[in-house]
C-alpha cells in the first residue's frame, strides 16, 4: 500500500474521533468506579483491573476503527459475508471462536464485548463485597447502631524520634481512651480500627490519605484523624487532620506542643481540639472526657504498657503480665495498667489457686476503678471483678453494644458474662448461644485479638462440631501462629475431630499438652473427651501430688467406665472428703452404689472434719427419719451458733446446708411442691439436679429442661446421664423426635459402657424402641 493511500485510510477510520470518544468514555467509567468504591468500599483490585480492561478495549476500539475502514469491508457486508459494523450477530461469533477464527470485528461487538466485560468486574466486585460484609447489612436489630452517635476514627499515627514507635499504635489507644464517654461523639474503638489497618494497609505501614479514609469507612466511622508525632528537642508535638468520611474533606488541623514527660496532658489537649474542631465545622459536641486519671503522667510506663498490649492482643498472657506489672511499678496509679494485669490474671494465672487467682482480679478491678476509667470500660471492670451476676448487668452491655457497635470488647464482654454469668438464676437459658454469637461478633470486628476466639473454641468443642472447632482453630491459628495455646488448639483439634483418640501419636500429643502447661479442662468437658482428659489428669500426676482424683473418677463415669470410676475413688491419694464427693454424686444420678460404700465413705469423712450435708441425704434416700431429723436439728443449732457470732459466711453455708437437707427430705417423703420451694432458695449444682428431678415428678417439663440444660452448662462432669432425664422431659412435652435424638447421644456415648450399667442403658434403650414404634 502507498503512503497516500495509507493516510487515506487512516482518514477513512477516523481514528482522532475514535480516540476521543473512548477516552471521554473511559474517563465516565473511572469515575463511576471511583464513586461506586466510595458507596460500598469496593476491593482494591478493581482500580487496576478497570485500567487494564480499558487498555484492552482501547486496542480493540482501534483495531475496530481499522478493520470498518477496509475497502473490502463494505463489499464483503453486502454479499452479506459478514456482519455490518452495527450488527451483532452473535451465532456467528460463536462459529468463528468454534473454528480457531479470529471474529470479524464490529462495532456492536466491540461496545457489547465491553459492556460485558465491565458487569463481569463491577458483579465480582459486589460479590466481594457481600461476602466481606458477612451479613452485617442483613442483620437483626440491636446490631445496627441506629441511635449511634457519629463516629470517629484514630489512625495508626507516623512517629519520627527516636524511641516512639510504640506511639504509632499508641496513640490509636490513648485518644479512643480520650474520647470514650464524650457526649455526641463515639470514639470507634481502638482494636477495631488496628484490626481493619491490619487487613487493609498491614501492620506498620504508612497509607494515603484515600486508604485511611477507606479503613475508617471499614468501622462503621464518619470521621477520622490522621496524626503525627514528632520529636522536637525535648518535646513531642502531636498533630491531627480530621477528615470527613466517605468524600474525605478536610474539617481542620489540630496540633499540641510540650514536654516529652508530659505526653497524657498532650493527648487529651489533643482531644480536647478535635472536639473543637468538630463544633468548627458545625457540630455540637461538649467537652472532651477527662483523661489525667485515665493514663499516665510516666513515658516509661506507657511504654511497658503498649508493649503488654501488643502481647494481649495475641494471647499471651503470661509475657503480657510483667509487662503490665512494670508499667506499675513505674505509675501505681495507672489504672489501665492494672485493668489490664487483672484481664491477664484471670486468663493464665495457673500457678495460682482459684480463690487466689480470684482475690488478685478483684483486687485489680476495684484499683483500677477507684483510680479512674472511661465509662465503657468501667462497667467491663465491674464485671470481672467479682460481682455477682445479674440481669441487669447484661442489659447494660446489650444496651452497649447498640450504640456502639463497632466497639469489639463491648461484644466480648456481653459474651463473657453470658458465659460465666450464673445460670443457676436461670435467666438466660441459651446463654451459650448468646454469648457465642456475641464473641463471633467481637471477633469479625477484631479478628488479629486471639482472646476473643478462645470461647468460641471451648464452645465448639463443648458441643462436639468439627466445622465450628476447625473454623475457630484456624481463626486463633492466624491471630497468635505457633503460641502455646494454637498448638494445643490444633493437637486437641487432631485428636478429637481427626486421628482419633486411639492413634499411634496418642501418648506423645498428651505429653506435648503437658509441657504447654496450660489450663485445658474448659476445652474437655464433652464427654466424648473424657479419655484425654483423663490421660492430661494421669500424665500431670507424675509430676505433682495435687493430682484432682475426683476429675478423673469423673471423665471416667462420663464414659461409664464404671471399674475404672471405682479404681480411682479408691486410690490411696483420693482425699476421703473428695472420695465421699464423686461416690454421692454417681448415686444421686441412679448409678449402683451401695449403702455400704456410702456408710464407709461418711465414716471417713467425718474423721476429716468433712461436711454431714451427704449423711442428711442417705438418710432422706433410705428414710430413716428418725436420723435425719437429728442431724437437721444440728444443722439447725449451727446456723444459730453462727448468727449469734455475726459470722455472715458461716450462716450462708448453714442457711445453704440445712435449706438442700429439708428440701431433699420433702422430696422423698413425695412432698413435691414443698421440696421444690426449699430448693429454690438457694443455688448451686446439686440444686439444678434436683430441682430438675422433682419437677419431671411434678410433671413440669419445661421447667426440668431449663434447670437440666443449665446443668450441663455448669458442671463439667459427668453430664451424659443428664440426656436421660431430658429424654424423659422431652417424652412428657410430646417432643418424640428430640426425646429420639437425646436418648441415642446417650446411648452411643455409653455404647462401651461396663456391664454393671447395663441396666441403665437398657432403660434409655427400651424407651428409644418404644418411640422408634410410635414414629417409624
Amino acid at each position: 500500500m502507498s503512503q497516500r493511500s495509507f493516510w487515506e485510510r487512516l482518514k477513512s477510520a477516523r481514528i482522532v474521533r475514535v480516540l476521543i470518544v473512548y477516552l471521554a468514555a473511559s474517563w465516565i467509567v473511572l469515575q463511576l468506579a471511583a464513586t461506586l468504591n466510595d458507596l460500598f468500599t469496593l476491593p482494591p483490585w478493581l482500580g487496576a483491573v478497570t485500567l487494564a480492561l480499558l487498555a484492552v478495549g482501547l486496542v480493540i476500539i482501534l483495531a475496530t476503527a481499522w478493520v470498518q475502514s477496509h475497502p473490502l469491508t463494505d463489499q464483503r457486508e453486502a454479499a452479506d459475508e459478514v456482519p455490518e459494523s452495527w450488527e451483532v450477530d452473535v451465532r456467528g461469533l460463536g462459529t468463528a471462536l468454534s473454528k480457531g477464527r479470529l471474529p470479524h470485528l464490529t462495532w456492536a461487538r466491540a461496545i457489547l464485548g465491553g459492556v460485558f466485560a465491565f458487569s463481569l468486574l463491577f458483579g465480582f466486585a459486589g460479590l466481594y463485597v457481600v461476602i466481606q460484609d458477612r451479613g452485617r447489612s442483613f442483620a437483626p436489630d440491636g446490631s445496627i447502631a441506629d441511635e449511634a452517635d457519629p463516629g470517629i476514627a484514630f489512625m495508626p499515627f507516623t512517629v519520627s524520634g527516636a524511641g516512639l514507635d510504640h506511639l504509632r499504635e499508641g496513640m490509636v489507644t490513648l485518644l479512643y481512651a480520650s474520647l470514650d464517654g464524650a457526649a455526641g461523639v463515639r470514639a470507634i474503638s481502638d482494636r477495631t480500627v488496628l484490626a481493619q489497618w491490619d487487613r487493609l494497609v498491614g501492620t506498620g505501614e504508612r497509607a494515603d490519605l484515600r486508604t485511611a479514609v477507606r479503613v475508617a469507612a471499614e468501622t462503621g466511622a464518619r470521621y477520622a484523624l490522621l496524626g503525627s508525632v514528632v520529636a522536637v528537642g525535648p518535646n513531642l508535638r502531636l498533630s491531627g487532620d480530621i477528615h470527613s468520611i466517605p468524600d474525605g474533606a478536610s474539617l481542620g488541623r489540630v496540633q499540641v506542643e510540650g514536654a516529652g514527660d508530659s505526653l497524657t496532658a498532650l493527648v487529651e489537649e489533643l482531644a480536647v481540639g478535635t472536639l473543637r474542631a468538630f463544633s468548627r465545622a458545625g457540630l455540637e459536641i461538649l467537652p472532651a472526657a477527662d483523661l489525667s486519671d485515665v493514663t499516665t503522667h510516666s513515658l516509661p510506663a506507657l511504654t511497658a504498657y503498649l508493649d503488654g498490649e501488643a502481647l494481649f492482643r495475641r494471647g499471651d498472657f503470661v509475657a503480657a503480665l510483667p509487662r503490665y506489672e512494670r508499667a506499675l511499678a513505674e505509675d501505681s496509679s495507672f489504672a489501665l495498667a492494672h485493668y489490664r494485669a487483672g484481664l491477664a490474671v484471670s486468663w493464665d494465672a495457673t500457678d495460682l489457686s482459684p480463690d487466689a487467682r480470684n482475690d488478685r482480679v478483684r483486687r485489680h478491678m476495684e484499683d483500677a476503678l477507684r483510680l479512674g476509667l472511661p465509662s465503657r470500660t468501667a462497667l467491663y471492670a465491674r464485671s470481672q471483678g467479682g460481682a455477682p451476676y445479674a440481669p441487669e448487668v447484661v442489659e447494660e452491655l446489650r444496651d452497649i453494644v447498640r450504640r456502639h457497635p463497632d466497639d469489639a470488647e463491648a461484644w466480648y464482654q456481653l459474651g463473657e458474662e453470658l458465659w460465666h454469668g450464673d445460670r443457676g438464676l436461670l435467666q438466660f437459658v441459651d446463654a451459650y448461644e448468646q454469648a457465642g454469637r456475641a464473641f463471633s461478633r467481637a471477633a469479625e470486628l477484631d479478628p488479629g485479638f486471639a482472646p476473643y476466639m478462645l470461647h468460641p473454641i471451648d464452645l465448639a468443642f463443648f458441643e462436639h462440631n468439627p466445622v465450628d472447632a476447625a473454623r475457630w482453630v484456624r481463626a486463633y491459628n492466624r491471630a497468635s501462629p505457633d503460641s502455646p495455646r494454637d498448638r494445643a488448639h490444633r493437637i486437641l483439634h487432631r485428636l478429637v475431630f481427626e486421628a482419633g483418640q486411639d492413634s499411634l501419636g496418642f501418648d506423645a500429643a498428651i505429653d506435648t499438652l503437658v509441657g504447654l502447661d496450660l489450663q485445658l479442662d474448659g476445652l474437655l468437658r464433652q464427654p466424648r473427651m473424657s479419655r484425654i482428659g483423663e490421660a492430661l489428669s494421669l500424665r500431670r500426676s507424675e509430676q505433682s501430688e495435687e493430682l484432682d482424683w475426683r476429675l478423673c473418677a469423673h471423665h471416667a463415669l462420663a464414659e461409664g467406665r464404671w471399674a475404672a470410676f471405682f479404681t480411682y475413688t479408691r486410690h490411696e491419694r483420693m482425699p476421703p472428703i473428695m472420695r465421699r464427693g464423686c461416690l454421692y454424686w454417681a448415686y444421686l444420678r441412679d448409678f449402683p452404689v451401695s449403702d455400704e460404700l456410702l456408710v464407709e465413705a461418711d465414716a471417713a469423712a467425718a474423721q476429716a472434719g468433712g461436711s454431714r450435708l451427704w449423711e442428711a441425704i442417705r438418710a432422706a434416700s433410705l428414710k430413716q427419719w428418725d436420723g435425719l431429723a437429728v442431724t437437721i436439728a444440728d444443722f439447725e443449732e449451727e446456723l444459730e451458733a453462727a448468727r449469734a457470732e455475726g459470722d455472715t459466711t458461716e450462716v450462708s453455708r448453714w442457711r445453704e446446708t440445712l435449706g438442700l437437707a429439708e428440701g431433699y427430705a420433702a422430696w422423698q417423703r413425695g412432698e413435691l411442691e414443698r421440696a421444690l420451694a426449699r430448693i429454690e432458695d438457694h443455688r448451686g449444682v446439686m440444686n439444678l439436679l434436683f430441682l430438675g428431678r422433682i419437677s419431671l415428678d411434678l410433671e413440669r417439663p419445661d421447667d426440668a429442661l431449663r434447670y437440666f440444660r443449665t446443668l450441663r452448662g455448669n458442671w463439667a462432669f459427668p453430664w451424659t446421664r443428664i440426656l436421660y432425664y431430658e429424654g424423659l422431659a422431652y417424652e412428657q412435652l410430646g417432643e418424640l423426635e428430640k426425646a429420639r435424638e437425646t436418648y441415642a447421644e446417650y446411648l452411643d456415648i455409653w455404647k462401651n459402657a461396663d456391664p454393671e450399667l447395663e441396666p441403665m442403658k437398657e432403660e434409655a434403650r427400651l424407651r428409644l424402641e418404644a418411640i422408634l414404634a410410635v414414629t417409624g
